[in-house]
């Protein structure tokens, strides 16, 4: 059975590791500050087996690495649908009059051409390579326009939340504090049952690198999925 690791060592165990190195799992760059990563554990979760604990920084690592890519794609939040529907349907075309031309041009014909029509005193500088041939990548790609110039498709591939333009829920609040509370939930752990859960929170920001939280959308979220059915809003820390 393995045996739970009291908040007090749980700093020394960890830190006494390779830095980005927790309970044998190999944080992303997207945790900045790892340092920080003991303080969250115990604020939120306080003392659990090292096994679990484990499971806890590998979903923590899951969701910076989701929000750094959805961040990365946020200006483009709403879907170029009119123009990926045009390439899916200008590339058909081209697709076919190439399948049809391709045996026409061999390699050799190719760089050959490139030769001839760069400048003599322009040749010796210049690496003739053959590009590659756009058929096979254009084949596999004109579907994949066509599947993206669906919004809720692209809003599932760019890693946005769903419906963002009308519900106006933060990346935040998508891929770190919502993935927290629910696996919160599966632990049996409460916000506040074993420190301020706001400050978790500001913790699990700083690991991250990012921006500290808004507060009132962190109880709002805690709300929304913890608090439904009762008359107030529960408290953050106990």
């Amino acid at each position: 059975m393995a045996l739970a690791v009291a908040p007090a060592h749980l700093r020394i165990l960890i830190m006494a590791a390779y830095p980005r190195v927790l309970f044998g799992w190999r944080l992303s760059p997207y945790i900045r500050k790892p340092e920080h990563v003991p303080d969250v554990l115990t604020t939120i979760f306080g003392r659990q087996p090292q096994p679990t604990f484990r499971e806890i920084v590998v979903a923590l690592d899951a969701w910076g690495t989701n929000y750094g890519s959805a961040r990365r794609h946020r200006p483009a939040i709403k879907a170029p649908a009119a123009e990926l529907e045009q390439l899916a349907s200008f590339g058909r075309p081209f697709l076919n009059i190439w399948k049809e031309i391709e045996p026409l041009l061999d390699p050799e014909i190719i760089t050959r051409a490139m030769i001839l029509m760069t400048p003599p005193h322009e040749r010796r500088h210049r690496d003739f390579e053959v590009p590659t041939n756009p058929g096979p990548a254009l084949n596999n790609l004109l579907p994949v326009l066509k599947w993206l110039s669906d919004a809720n498709n692209y809003t599932a591939a760019s890693l946005q939340p769903e419906n963002s333009h009308k519900t106006h829920k933060t990346l935040e609040r998508a891929f770190l504090w919502e993935p927290l509370l629910q696996l919160m939930k599966e632990q049996g752990v409460k916000p506040g049952q074993y420190g301020d859960f706001s400050h978790g929170i500001k913790l699990l920001h700083l690991a991250l690198g990012i921006e500290p939280p808004n507060e009132g959308r962190v109880r709002r979220t805690v709300y929304d999925l913890m608090g439904k059915g009762s008359k107030r809003r529960p408290a953050l820390s106990e």
